[in-house]
């Protein structure tokens, strides 16, 4: 987990360039078969669930941990990830869709932290100069490689 250090964009690209290799981290996806409520056929014999990646998963099991463990606990992911038209990268920049946002929001007795889930990939320069703002503005911020990680540092900041 990266925290409580003052990036700048060149020691950002720095430390990703020299970041451990996957392997390192341990970082394993959770349950491929993993069932998905309201996942159904998307076409192919496949249901929608299917085609949601590694990151993905990890997201689902996460929001359902965070769902069953701290009931009533707020929720949010900004969709900065995925292909868009050039009118849709044009309007999601007027509306400050900002790079590197952390993946989830999570909100619970009035304590709000992020997370960026990541599964085999390395966090982006942006990734980190968000998660060290955050970290700096006071709001518990981590990079957490897999299930494990995710569960531990929510865990951390929601038993205070």
């Amino acid at each position: 987990m990266t925290r409580n250090t003052n990036w700048t964009k060149e020691q950002a690209r720095e430390a990703v360039k020299n970041s451990p290799s996957k392997g390192q981290w341990g970082a394993n996806s959770p349950g491929n078969a993993m069932h998905i409520k309201g996942a159904r056929k998307a076409g192919k014999g496949k249901s929608f669930a299917d085609w949601l990646g590694p990151e993905d998963r990890l997201q689902v099991a996460v929001i359902k941990y965070v769902k069953l463990q701290y009931p009533g606990c707020m929720v949010h992911h900004s969709p900065n990830e995925g292909r868009r038209t050039a009118f849709e990268r044009f309007r999601v920049s007027q509306l400050a869709l900002s790079p590197g946002f952390p993946d989830l929001v999570l909100v619970y007795n009035n304590t709000l932290i992020t997370l960026e889930l990541k599964v085999r990939s390395q966090p982006s320069a942006e990734q980190l100069i968000w998660n060290s703002f955050l970290n700096q503005a006071g709001i518990p911020s981590a990079i957490c490689w897999g299930f494990e990680q995710s569960k531990e540092f929510i865990d951390l900041q929601f038993k205070k």
